[in-house]
């Protein structure tokens, strides 16, 4: 169990969240949300957590307190399924009807995973009731290298006149030789009208002995010309352990036929800051000094938040 405390208006709020068995069903749990305004504690919402004997998610009830009738009203349901890998491929929310007591479809999500678990195809739709029937909202599709990086990557949106699936943006990436290194990144756009693909963007990457991108070059479709015309232009440095040191950015003047620099992003700025607050959050710095000597501690810490901001850094490349 554990409290949480917030100030709404001056007034102090307080819950508190237990997780326990439920001896009433097998591999299931619940979790029952007790909330404290102004002193008076009573409960107000809980949820229902099924699994199965792998231990998998296959269902969540959610529930809220009536205090009227001293029970829970259930009011949605989410059910999950899997395939034999672990791989979720299903996610679909219901909610209870209050009236009739059935559950009523709402969002279903669908996933297609290949040999190697990587989802290829993603389909999200939505439950129209006039015609109960399934409406897709978009579906993704991706095609991988033996690498496992994506080399097609396909969007396709409804469309509510044709009642059929619209394609919106197609990107093809072309690796370097080991299959990990981006070289180029196409992007197309789909014309509804002449129901044909028509280029939009390219990007054209040049990679260090390490496969970092070091240079990447943006340009963009002319349609009256038929040709590819300068955008801007990034110029990146690394630190040792990898991360982006700095971005320098170029734009394209039309006037010198040349590139003209526009800034110098510091992304060394963001962890410097990052770490800083970190430090504050522990109490290891306090008006501008360092209060807590300990270095393990500070050195753990200082680890911790490089791992956390290590996901964001790597993708600013692309």
């Amino acid at each position: 169990m554990f409290s949480r405390t917030s100030f709404q208006g001056g007034i102090q709020y307080d819950s508190a969240v237990s997780h326990y068995a439920n001896a009433n069903t097998p591999n299931a749990f619940e979790t029952i949300v007790y909330s404290d305004p102004r002193g008076a504690a009573f409960i107000s919402a809980k949820n229902i957590h099924i699994y199965n004997a792998q231990g998998q998610q296959i269902k969540n009830f959610f529930l809220l307190w009536n205090a009227g009738k001293s029970i829970f009203d259930t009011i949605s349901l989410t059910s999950y399924a899997y395939d034999a890998f672990g791989n979720r491929t299903l996610y679909q929310t219901q909610n209870k009807d209050t009236v009739t007591s059935q559950y009523i479809n709402s969002l279903s999500i669908n996933s297609v995973f290949n040999a190697a678990n990587r989802e290829t195809k993603r389909t999200t739709l939505k439950w129209r009731i006039s015609g109960s029937i399934w409406d897709t909202l978009n579906q993704l599709d991706s095609v991988f290298n033996v690498q496992g990086k994506v080399i097609t990557y396909l969007k396709r949106t409804w469309n509510s006149t044709t009642h059929k699936l619209s394609t919106v943006d197609s990107f093809i990436f072309t690796y370097n030789g080991s299959g990990q290194g981006v070289l180029q990144v196409i992007g197309y756009k789909w014309t509804l009208a002449s129901g044909v693909y028509t280029n939009d963007t390219r990007t054209n990457n040049t990679l260090n002995a390490l496969e970092q991108v070091v240079t990447g070059i943006t340009e963009g479709w002319n349609a009256a010309s038929s040709t590819w015309k300068q955008g801007g232009k990034h110029l990146y440095t690394y630190t040792p352990n990898g991360y982006i040191a700095s971005d320098t950015i170029y734009t394209w003047d039309v006037s010198t036929s040349s590139y003209k620099l526009n800034s110098r992003i510091l992304i060394l700025i963001i962890v410097s800051v990052s770490l800083l607050f970190t430090m504050w959050r522990f109490g290891i710095i306090m008006h501008g000094k360092i209060i807590y000597p300990h270095i393990l501690i500070t050195k753990h810490l200082i680890r911790q938040e490089l791992n956390r901001l290590q996901p964001i850094l790597r993708m600013l490349p692309c």
